[in-house]
């Protein structure tokens, strides 16, 4: 090391003693000395811009990080981003120590010749943070973060852009997770300003080409417009605090937020608490608006955040004064999900060895497959010896709600389909420690190994299209919408016959007024382009493009749409570019261009798709020759009152009585889910389901005495339906429904829903603020109209 170098180094120690000490430059061999010449053993992390190196400086860690691209265009980046840093010194900003900008001449060989070329180096110094960054707390980490935690962190956050916006007028347009970083103490610090723009002093907004960023945390304006301001930090925000207070993104009613923490509070401190929880929960709402004018400034967020904490008593945080009575309970003291299942062993912990008997009932084979939250093995039932795939779930790994929720809605939607080419669940169990799915055994592996040696002959590509399509119509017959269709989701039984698993991202009708979904999700390479546009999109049209991507696959042998990173696939397939290879039929390009159609408005339906001539051509060949076979014609049809037929289908059993029902049946009754396959589907304005446990009788005087607070008069409908009216001084042309289902002696499940009136907000939601105080003592379980709003797990992570 050079004697410059050494003189830095000294300075840089001393920099991190003196938190006032302004950023420096620092040479280069400094930085490779540090890194032991960036070697790959002090590697932290790595991006699609950048390489995260450990720096040893004597005692003391840094963070060092150099740019992986140099050219031109990026130097206008690098340059902005140490003008954004030098400038920015808060204690919830990472703390920028300095930078390197190194260009040195080398000589290159170039068309044949030797030539001189500049080599550039840019680098970045920060305090090192060893707790990482956010996203490791809040994205299926076994720690979770108690209130007291969750509160400070979004607090701090807000303080932060606060100081960002207000004081220095940055607009950080890269806020997510993972780059807010936490250091030892849980104190979060928002690093990563290479996409940040400084506003002149009476500046409000820019207007680029040039679009950046993490889909699902940009700005519904910046995605579609390119338009940049200090609201397009807030949007983010909003999506960080409600992954914070739920583990997931999108939209959630704040009821379903408050029950999310209500068990996890100490009794003494719940109420106070769950304030704070319930005015969180709003401001993540109000910054998530797609209209960027009625999303809060930084300033009022932290307004209503202090109105918060003057309420109470007080413990002791950092620096601040939080409006609680007493510490909380220790993490191994909260509450845990332990559903009650029949069946439940009294082991603490059933090891699944090669050869173990489970529940005296399988005998467990080899592991199939393993992932972060469950592993798969073979099994073999004792007494039938059916084969089965037993998924075992982790309780201990699964503690957040959110993770919980996702469960029990796939156990839920596998229990409600009934169809030959949708993976069957057998049944499920559980011990102290660990949840069960006993599932049918697809011993062909999945679609994808139907390819590794190039696509299909149409052939045998439209033979699994049909049964596909086959199942997705029967799915969507039943209010089911996948949303996550790919080769690897799509397995093969013994005899080649497809079924369709992992219904963890399946959701019901939404519920919202335009009846579409609004938040991303799926696998990036077969999202449809409207998932990516923000606008809302249809369940059913979605996977009908992925089916599109699955049929192009299986006869091409490669996706139709590839990009080198994330960005340029999701612009691709905005833009639809993708090309048939030459060998596929023209019936084929022809159906695969109504399939993949950017508007979901003119896409083919199921019924076009059937109707197609390259769908229909081997039906009525096999038709003429007299071979079709059960496995290839097997169709759903729409019976005249709205039920779904399917051959060879379970689904058309009559559901077994409420004292009669399995595990999966026990388990769909608990929180928040829903029962809407008891009655038939019918939209109102607004709707609420909920299970009660109690006589019919004092339901209807509850209903009497809602219809009282509302102005109403009730009058009875022939077919049972109890009519809720406005009266004379009532309001104005409201209507509810009102409709009770006996699912066991004293177990109701009740609907009321608005069928006339103003569709109003406000309105609505004296209604719902009605109907939950006038039963919220007699309610077993919300079945609310918020959890079609799904969570969004897997992309854009």
């Amino acid at each position: 090391m050079d004697r410059e170098s050494n003189a830095k180094h000294s300075v840089l120690e001393l920099m991190l003693l003196d938190a006032s000490a302004e950023p420096m430059d620092l040479p280069l061999s400094l930085l490779e000395d540090i890194t032991n010449g960036f070697s790959h053993d002090q590697q932290i992390g790595s991006g699609g811009f950048a390489v995260l190196y450990k720096g040893i400086l004597g005692k003391v860690t840094i963070a060092v990080k150099k740019l992986s691209k140099t050219f031109d265009n990026h130097e206008k980046q690098f340059h902005e981003e140490v003008s954004c840093l030098m400038k920015a010194k808060h204690k919830n900003i990472v703390r920028f120590l300095g930078y390197c900008s190194d260009t040195r001449g080398k000589m290159v060989a170039f068309e044949g010749k030797l030539v001189m070329a500049d080599v550039r180096q840019r680098l970045l110094c920060f305090e090192y943070l060893p707790r990482g960054s956010l996203d490791k707390y809040i994205a299926g980490s076994s720690y979770v973060l108690q209130w007291k935690e969750s509160y400070q962190i979004i607090k701090e956050i807000c303080e932060g852009l606060h100081y960002l916006h207000v004081e220095r007028r940055i607009v950080h347009l890269d806020l997510k997770p993972t780059n807010i970083l936490l250091d030892c103490n849980m104190v979060p610090k928002i690093a990563d300003f290479g996409l940040s723009r400084r506003f002149c002093e009476k500046q409000s907004q820019i207007l680029t080409a040039e679009v950046k960023g993490t889909l699902g945390y940009m700005a519904p304006e910046f995605v579609n417009n390119g338009q940049i301001t200090f609201k397009s930090d807030i949007y983010s925000l909003g999506i960080i605090i409600t992954e914070i207070l739920t583990r997931q993104r999108g939209y959630r009613d704040v009821e379903d937020v408050l029950d999310i923490w209500r068990n996890r509070l100490q009794e003494s401190q719940r109420e106070i608490h769950l304030e704070q929880v319930r005015v969180c929960t709003e401001i993540a709402k109000e910054c998530s608006d797609y209209n960027p004018a009625n999303r809060p400034a930084i300033q009022d967020i932290i307004n209503r955040l202090d109105e918060t904490e003057s309420v109470g008593g007080s413990i002791e945080t950092r620096g601040s004064t939080l409006s609680v009575a007493q510490e909380e309970k220790d993490p191994s003291e909260q509450h845990q999900w332990t559903p009650k299942v029949p069946g439940e062993a009294s082991d603490e912990d059933c090891r699944m060895e090669v050869g173990t008997i489970l529940m005296k009932r399988y005998e467990i084979g080899r592991l199939i497959a393993q992932g972060d939250l469950a592993k798969v093995y073979y099994a073999q039932n004792l007494t039938s010896e059916q084969d089965v795939a037993i998924k075992m779930i982790d309780k201990d790994k699964v503690s957040s709600v959110e993770l919980m929720v996702r469960i029990k809605r796939e156990m839920t939607l596998m229990n409600l389909l009934g169809h030959p080419n949708v993976l069957k669940l057998v049944e499920v169990m559980a011990s102290k420690s660990k949840l069960y799915f006993v599932l049918e055994y697809p011993k062909g592996g999945d679609l994808s190994t139907k390819i590794v040696t190039g696509g299909l002959h149409e052939d045998a590509a439209r033979k699994y299209f049909r049964q596909l399509i086959s199942a997705v119509e029967y799915c969507h017959s039943q209010g089911v919408y996948h949303r996550n269709l790919n080769l690897e989701n799509i397995l093969l039984d013994e005899n080649g016959n497809l079924k369709i698993s992992d219904f963890g991202l399946s959701v019901l009708p939404g519920s919202r007024e335009d009846g579409l979904f609004h938040y991303p999700c799926g696998t990036p390479a077969y999202v449809a382009p409207e998932v990516l546009s923000w606008r809302g999109y249809a369940g059913a049209k979605v996977d009908i493009w992925s089916c599109g991507v699955i049929l192009f696959v299986l006869v091409a042998g490669y996706l139709p749409f590839q990009g080198t990173d994330a960005t340029d696939l999701f612009n691709k397939i905005s833009l639809g570019k993708y090309e048939c290879p030459s060998w596929i039929s023209v019936k084929l390009k022809d159906i695969l261009c109504k399939i993949l159609d950017l508007d979901p408005s003119t896409r083919a339906s199921v019924s076009s798709i059937k109707a197609s001539a390259w769908y229909r051509n081997h039906i009525e060949v096999k038709a003429c020759k007299g071979e079709a076979t059960t496995s290839e014609t097997t169709e759903c049809s729409m019976l005249s009152k709205g039920k779904t037929k399917c051959s060879n289908s379970v689904g058309n059993q009559a559901p077994s009585s409420f004292t009669h029902s399995n595990a999966v049946g026990v388990i769909s009754l608990s929180v928040k889910f829903y029962l809407s396959n008891l009655s038939e589907k019918k939209y109102g304005l607004w709707e609420n389901k909920f299970t009660a446990r109690l006589p019919a009788e004092t339901l209807f005087a509850r209903i009497n005495e809602l219809a009282e607070q509302l102005k109403l008069k009730v009058k009875k409908k022939e077919n049972g339906i109890l009519k809720l009216v406005a009266s004379e001084e009532g309001m104005g042309r409201l209507e509810l429904d009102a409709e009770v289902f006996e699912l066991a002696p004293s177990f109701l499940l009740v609907e009321i829903k608005i069928t006339n009136g103003d569709k109003e907000y406000e309105l609505q939601m004296k209604v719902k603020d009605a109907v939950r105080l006038i039963f919220k003592d007699m309610v077993w379980a919300w079945q609310d109209d918020s959890h079609s709003q799904q969570p969004q797990f897997t992309l854009f992570r």
